[in-house]
């Protein structure tokens, strides 16, 4: 099952990058994930923020615990329990014909599993 192949604590996933300005998807991956989603400031940032905080790690200039601050959360998104049963089970189903599709996949796609 997907969501518990997502690190997240608490739960809760956190989305950044363009796809958090938009309301709608916030709101479907939250349904889809049946879990809180956390927008962060700066969202479309975040990315490159955490390179340079690394960055900012490796070289020695800062500790890890200095220069991994956790971005602040600016909006929770919380799924919507009237329709996270119809995405689960539209899920399963594709689980289990997945195998059966799996050999029409470009050698390249197809995974080792």
């Amino acid at each position: 099952y997907y969501p518990n192949h997502v690190g997240s604590v608490g739960g809760v996933v956190g989305l950044v990058g363009g796809g958090a300005r938009s309301g709608h998807w916030a709101q479907l991956l939250a349904t889809v994930l049946d879990r809180p989603l956390s927008i962060v400031r700066d969202a479309d940032f975040v990315a490159a923020l955490g390179a340079a905080r690394l960055a900012i790690t490796a070289s020695g200039a800062a500790p890890l615990q200095q220069a991994a601050l956790l971005p602040s959360v600016t909006r929770l998104v919380e799924p919507e329990v009237a329709h996270t049963a119809a995405y689960a089970e539209s899920f399963a189903a594709f689980r289990a014909l997945y195998p059966a599709l799996k050999p029409f996949s470009p050698p390249h796609v197809a995974s080792s599993r």
